[in-house]
């Protein structure tokens, strides 16, 4: 059998599979879940005051048991330990760089039984204990939830980026690119 024969075959098992998923487009976005809504704004609530108190443990029970993350200029990170061991490494910073500003805003929240995906973008703030030196972030992020069989939602899937930061200006004090962290802009 020739490829172009193979095509409208491929097409109509593709067609097929996205129709036995469920109702598909507005009908399926129109269903409310305020429940939904309600316990997945309560993790959005969490995750951001979690990550301004650097509050590791939080930060981890927020994630799913199968969890995968897409972090920039990184490796993949999947499964819950591996997960976790970069959560504790990102908290242990924590140490050296105090979040002064972290903010959320999802612009876009749809549940669809069991899962949900959310997108939007994040910016912070941080300064550093030692030295005051503050820096900046902000990018776009976008997750994918599950919920759990107690009705709350866990990050199960996440991919975000950041902005690139705009050029260092040349600084008259003792600020050098050894005492900023990576990614982050210096705020003066």
């Amino acid at each position: 059998m020739s490829s172009t024969a193979t095509f409208p075959s491929c097409a109509l098992l593709f067609t097929a599979l996205l129709a036995s998923c469920g109702p598909a487009g507005p009908a399926a976005e129109e269903r409310a879940d305020p429940e939904a809504t309600e316990a997945i704004e309560a993790l959005h609530r969490t995750d951001m005051q979690a990550s301004r108190a650097n509050d590791t443990e939080t930060r981890i029970s927020l994630w799913s048991d199968d969890p995968a993350a897409l972090p920039p200029q990184g490796p993949i990170l999947t499964g819950r330990d591996t997960v976790e061991a970069w959560l504790r490494r990102a908290g242990a910073a924590g140490d050296v760089w105090e979040t002064i500003e972290y903010v959320q805003e999802f612009r876009e929240v749809h549940v669809v039984g069991n899962y949900a995906w959310d997108w939007g973008t994040y910016r912070g703030r941080s300064r550093n204990r030692e030295t005051g030196q503050e820096v900046s972030s902000r990018g776009k992020l976008l997750r994918i939830l599950k919920r759990e069989p107690d009705g709350s939602w866990k990050v199960h899937r996440a991919i975000w980026n950041q902005e690139p930061r705009p050029r260092p200006r040349p600084a008259a004090t003792s600020d050098t690119a050894e005492s900023r962290t990576p990614n982050e802009e210096t705020v003066r």
